[in-house]
């Protein structure tokens, strides 16, 4: 949770929840973010138009307007000296900030650091780590009786890389969450610094005929696919009056430039929103002929969110999920994909076979409904089957999960969790033993699942190595109203394995109160 992981500050968001904008929005920003879940940092807004309301936003508990002096510079001071806006409440929202600030300033050394230690070896290792451990292996197929990846070095004397993404720094999101790495090593030059030795080919993959040619010719082909920040980051969307009213007084120069900046690179400067999860028709067919002309082809998908795989999944022996991997990500990537490193990540989501199968969407929507059935526990209430679940990552070895145990502690407040796992294969590797729990299915028909638990535990080969993980009974709980919270009595299954559809699952039964 928020206030357990320790987490400073909140941010609203753009849109309004039950007809409320979220940057005024008292239900959610203090009565279940303070109240219930007891968070004590800071609520900034979204940025430029993430609240509607100024005066009702600092009542409501939004601490911080980002990023300029805007509404609020205009409303309160007149709202003060009137009475609807309230002195206690800005002296709240102004502690709230100070306090954080305070608590940061304890820990930071009296000398700061100096300016070479950014992006310096350390820093560039760590990233490099970092990428490697998040890349999700979703496919390892053999070919010739051993599973394509890793790359053995010694069987390729020619390595074919191809697509439009494979030599393209391409880090994400160009809003908000947009950094200013001082370089970016790409999937062809992290492959290329890797193997010096070899010969490493490169097409665009604009022309099939050129690209077919590149991967006949390779011992292995490397694919690079996806999507970048003007794919799916943060859409600014055409002039709109409403929105214009919000933006900073002509007198805040600053602010103006940075507005301007956005709009003369044209309303679509930070991306948007993806019409479709599946990849674009040029990646499919690239993926299809590459695959068809090299058997030992990996395909490498570059995205922030689910990609849906299904028209060319089974005609390929090898996918990874490397998401937007950062400045180090191709050097990353050479690790995984030649076995340095292992690829230790588990998707944070499911993959559907189907759009259809997860909740319509229209992008250009001004309201939604929303139930709870969404994600994997909507294909769980379906019955549809992912084409990767929750949870879901292959590693370069294999493991069980046996030895398992599930004990309510005295107190009646935790699940004491114990199993152990073992590494069956050659090589060390890590495995995220995950915990689902659900009530038992003859106590209610439409049955819901949740991950209340995960632990990631370091294996070498042929080791045993025992799990405890505690997993509180609040995660089990359901919201029965405003700050009311309990566990419903009863039976209830717990499962755990590798993923929320991991056939070796152990599932234990757990009598609650």
């Amino acid at each position: 949770m928020v206030v357990d992981a320790g987490v400073a500050s909140v941010m609203s968001a753009y849109n309004s929840v039950n007809g409320e904008w979220c940057g005024h929005n008292r239900t959610l920003l203090t009565d279940i973010l303070r109240a219930e879940w007891g968070f004590d940092g800071f609520v900034m807004s979204d940025f430029i138009w993430g609240l509607r309301d100024p005066v009702a936003s600092v009542a409501a508990g939004l601490d911080l307007e980002m990023p300029f002096a805007q509404q609020r510079a205009q409303a309160l001071p007149s709202a003060l000296a009137s009475g609807t806006a309230s002195w206690e409440d800005v002296d709240r929202a102004a502690a709230r900030i100070l306090a954080t600030q305070l608590r940061f300033a304890a820990s930071v050394p009296a000398e700061p650091p100096p300016r070479e230690v950014v992006a310096c070896e350390q820093h560039r290792a760590l990233a490099r780590d970092v990428a490697a451990r998040s890349m999700v292996l979703l496919r390892n197929e053999p070919v010739d009786e051993r599973p394509v990846l890793p790359l053995l070095r010694e069987g390729l004397a020619r390595l074919a890389v191809v697509g439009r993404l494979a030599d393209v720094p391409n880090i994400g999101d160009h809003g908000s969450s947009d950094v200013r790495a001082p370089w970016v090593v790409t999937p062809l030059a992290g492959l290329r610094d890797a193997l010096p030795a070899i010969e490493v080919t490169h097409t665009d993959g604009s022309d099939l005929a050129t690209a077919v040619e590149h991967a006949s010719a390779a011992d292995a082909a490397v694919v690079v696919v996806g999507y970048t920040a003007e794919d799916e980051g943060e859409y600014v969307g055409s002039f709109d009056p409403e929105l214009a009213a919000l933006y900073p007084p002509s007198k805040d120069p600053q602010a103006l430039d940075e507005l301007a900046r956005v709009w003369e690179a044209g309303p679509q400067l930070v991306g948007g929103d993806r019409d479709s999860l599946r990849l674009t028709p040029a990646d499919e067919a690239l993926i299809q002929v590459v695959g068809a002309a090299n058997p030992r082809t990996v395909v490498v998908v570059m995205a922030g969110a689910a990609v849906t795989m299904e028209q060319w999944r089974h005609d390929v022996p090898a996918i990874l999920m490397a998401w937007y991997p950062g400045m180090e990500g191709g050097s990353a990537l050479a690790d995984v994909l030649l076995g340095t490193s292992e690829p230790g990540g588990r998707l944070p989501f499911v993959v559907p076979c189907n759009e259809a199968d997860l909740p319509p969407y229209d992008k250009n929507a001004t309201t939604v409904t929303y139930d709870r059935w969404h994600g994997q526990r909507l294909l769980d209430r379906d019955g549809k089957a992912p084409a990767y679940p929750l949870g879901f990552g292959l590693t370069y070895t294999s493991f069980t999960i046996d030895d398992v145990e599930v004990l309510l502690d005295s107190d009646a407040a935790i699940l004491d969790i114990r199993a152990t796992v073992a590494n069956t294969g050659s090589r060390p590797g890590s495995h995220v033993l995950q915990v689902y729990a659900c009530r038992a299915p003859q106590e209610r028909a439409d049955i819901e699942r949740f991950l209340v638990g995960f632990a990631r535990v370091d294996c070498a080969p042929g080791e045993r190595v025992p799990v405890k993980l505690d997993v509180p009974l609040q995660r089990l709980s359901t919201r029965l109203g405003p700050g009311r919270w309990a566990v419903r009595p009863g039976s209830y299954r717990i499962d755990v394995g590798a993923s929320a559809a991991d056939p070796l699952a152990v599932s234990v039964m757990v009598e609650l109160f």
